[in-house]
């Protein structure tokens, strides 16, 4: 890319320019071949096979099964995605679900006492964690500082910006859609088989585990890996390859992200990497 933007820019700001996306996985099981793009394929394929002919029981008289079933279980573990990216922050699945149950989940929330003194007293409670309330002069509002008790870090400040964020935002959606999955034990069922997990989490790594039973994974971690066959089939047949255009929306900031990544200056790729890292979610090598 950097070839193409410094030497043939108007190449790529014509439209002619474009990336072949190899797939990440090459499943086989027995003499079948599967590629699939990315982890959302993956895990999609996962829940198909691990789901096969088993029901999941929401109560005495409601089940889910077939692609009602897959749909409420892709929402699950965009759930879960979510939970743990917030981790990756040093923001536990804890504080985050009690957030979730006691209704502190807009930016209005946080000019309402008796909410957040409720999350006081429940973190307090837990014995894990210390937390104090802070003034918000600007938005009149008040923002909550967390610190783990056990261990010296950093303290995480959960405020208007955080409650107003993308992907809080996101997470409060998928958490109002899994209502059937807050009554645990959560109930699987196949024939006369049948499987009780008391959390999401459990549920979850059943079913990832099911679905790659009897499938042998190939993970790429770019076209090096693949040997000419594998190429031809993924990246380069005009029927089956697919294509990702490139192009320039911002070529100030275009320039900039070239010049720090691929410059001489070794202080600002640092910076830009370390500040970066925690959002990256996939990387092709």
């Amino acid at each position: 890319l950097t070839f193409f933007y410094r030497q043939m820019e108007a190449l790529v700001k014509g439209g002619y320019l474009y990336i072949a996306q190899p797939p990440l996985y090459r499943l086989t099981r027995g003499s079948e071949k599967t590629y699939l793009k990315d982890d959302g394929d993956f895990k999609t394929y996962l829940i198909q096979r691990g789901m096969e002919k088993k029901r999941l029981r929401l109560g005495p008289e409601r089940t889910l099964q077939g692609p009602a079933l897959s749909q409420a279980l892709e929402k699950v573990f965009a759930y879960q995605e979510y939970l743990t990216r917030f981790e990756k922050r040093g923001l536990s699945r804890e504080i985050l679900r009690l957030f979730l149950e006691l209704g502190i989940t807009s930016k209005e929330s946080l000019r309402q006492e008796e909410r957040l003194g409720a999350l006081l007293q429940a973190l307090e409670a837990g014995g894990r964690w210390s937390a104090r309330l802070e003034e918000d002069e600007e938005h009149h509002a008040q923002a909550v500082s967390i610190s783990f008790r056990e261990r010296e870090a950093a303290e995480m400040r959960l405020d208007w910006e955080f409650l107003g964020g993308s992907d809080f935002q996101a997470l409060l959606k998928l958490d109002q859609s899994l209502d059937d999955f807050k009554s645990p034990p959560h109930r699987l069922e196949e024939k006369e088989k049948v499987w009780e997990f008391p959390t999401l989490e459990e549920l979850v790594a059943f079913i990832l585990e099911e679905g790659q039973r009897g499938v042998s994974i190939q993970r790429f971690k770019g076209l090096g890996e693949m040997n000419p066959e594998q190429l031809w089939e993924t990246a380069m047949d005009p029927e089956t390859r697919t294509l990702l255009k490139v192009n320039i929306e911002d070529a100030v900031a275009a320039d900039e992200i070239f010049t720090i990544l691929m410059g001489d200056k070794v202080e600002p790729r640092r910076e830009f990497i370390q500040s970066n890292v925690l959002e990256l979610n996939e990387l092709d090598i």
